[in-house]
């Protein structure tokens, strides 16, 4: 599917010049994280596309995207200026983090590339002409903010990484000035900040220019401000994003959607050979039938409807009984020896703004994840995070702090 989105983005950025790297062997599916001391060999596919052989994504990408050595760097002398992720047959919904294709373009964004990672729910290699349409807009869309947010997009904002000065508006490099903590925490933070401030200032040598420490951002920041950050965070590789294309879209509807993690549960995943199956002898009084819904059908439906164990009931029943004193003493000798995790029954709740609810009414959810882990100095505030789901009313329901943007320089 990477040769086929190529065009796409030649076409949304008519200015830029496309490299794909692509993976092959059976490392690409079964192994994640970057192994280190390994050799991955490079075949030239031709002027502009690569195979990496028997290396996962996460090691292409990395590859692909050093700023220093990497392979874009080589062919054609400057850093990957925006790495795009494609996966023709997934779906990124839900708590998906193992996906390799997000693994990856989370890599991407630890490098500090500016990162899309795009989901082709239909499982088609060559995507339809509407799947096209909205895969490039939405790139054009995020071209957009990094033409936008510095003047050129030759090279990424920040990569390789400066380690120091730390960007504090609605990032938690702010000290905790923009939290709600308590008076006592925010003191023994700026404590013990104290000894550090001069060994971090001396060490900006490889910044290079005057480093001024900008002073804490206080009060209620504004919902324009937070899309500022949103962009500024994109730019510098500190969110990327995340979009899955629906099998068909909606008629008469916006094909975007502003989303974030939807919620699916899994149930009943494990299977034992030799397990005792009281519900298939005694019968299941607490549970119930649910509707199938199809990917991509605008409506769940009765044909395939399964039934699903009340497990809350069963246990609450249990709980009774022991209380009573009448509950069954376990019987350890029948425990199962051999045990079979299987796809299970996957049951989603609806959430506002959720990628599950936007995939099953047929629109295109966007979703930001951040690169870092909540607390880490670039890590977003819960109220810039929150703004991400404010979308383009008056358009096609893109996520706002994308669509503002107007820039003619592509």
């Amino acid at each position: 599917m990477a040769e086929t989105v190529a065009p796409l983005i030649r076409r949304a950025i008519p200015q830029c010049s496309t490299l794909v790297v692509t993976t092959t062997g059976h490392d690409t599916e079964n192994t994640m994280g970057v192994r280190t001391q390994r050799e991955l060999h490079l075949t030239q596919v031709n002027s502009s596309s690569f195979v990496m052989e028997n290396a996962n994504l996460e090691e292409a990408i990395t590859c692909a995207a050093d700023p220093t050595n990497g392979i874009a760097r080589h062919v054609a002398g400057v850093p990957a200026a925006l790495c795009v992720v494609v996966a023709a047959q997934a779906a990124n919904v839900g708590a998906n983090e193992q996906l390799p294709e997000l693994r990856a373009a989370r890599a991407a964004s630890v490098i500090g590339v500016p990162t899309i990672a795009i989901f082709n729910a239909a499982g088609d290699e060559v995507p339809t002409a509407e799947a096209s349409h909205a895969m490039a807009d939405l790139i054009r869309a995020s071209a957009n903010v990094l033409v936008e947010e510095r003047s050129t997009w030759t090279k990424p904002a920040n990569c390789p990484r400066a380690h120091y000065p730390f960007p504090e508006k609605g990032r938690w490099g702010s000290t905790l000035a923009q939290v709600n903590a308590s008076a006592e925490l925010k003191r023994a933070v700026a404590s013990s900040a104290t000894s550090a401030t001069s060994f971090e200032l001396s060490d900006c040598w490889s910044i290079g220019g005057e480093v001024i420490l900008s002073e804490d951002e206080r009060g209620d920041m504004s919902a324009s401000d937070a899309r500022a950050v949103l962009r500024r965070a994109f730019c510098d590789g500190d969110i990327f994003l995340s979009a899955t294309i629906p099998p068909r879209f909606a008629p008469n509807a916006k094909r975007f959607a502003a989303t974030r993690p939807g919620v699916l549960w899994r149930q009943d995943t494990v299977d034992t050979t030799s397990a005792f199956d009281a519900t298939a002898t005694y019968g299941d009084q607490y549970g119930r039938s649910l509707p199938l819904h199809n990917v991509g059908d605008a409506h769940p439906t009765l044909a395939g409807a399964r039934f699903v164990p009340q497990r809350h009931s069963a246990e609450v029943v249990e709980e009774t009984k022991r209380a009573l004193g009448s509950s069954n003493v376990p019987d350890t000798t029948a425990i199962p020896k051999t045990f079979r995790i299987t796809a299970g029954t996957k049951l989603s709740d609806n959430s506002m703004g959720g990628d599950v609810d936007a995939l099953l009414a047929c629109r295109c959810g966007v979703t930001l994840s951040q690169t870092w882990p909540c607390g880490h100095a670039c890590s977003l505030l819960d109220r810039v995070v929150a703004e991400a789901l404010n979308e383009d009313n008056e358009g096609d329901g893109m996520p706002l702090w994308l669509a503002e943007v107007r820039c003619d320089r592509l």
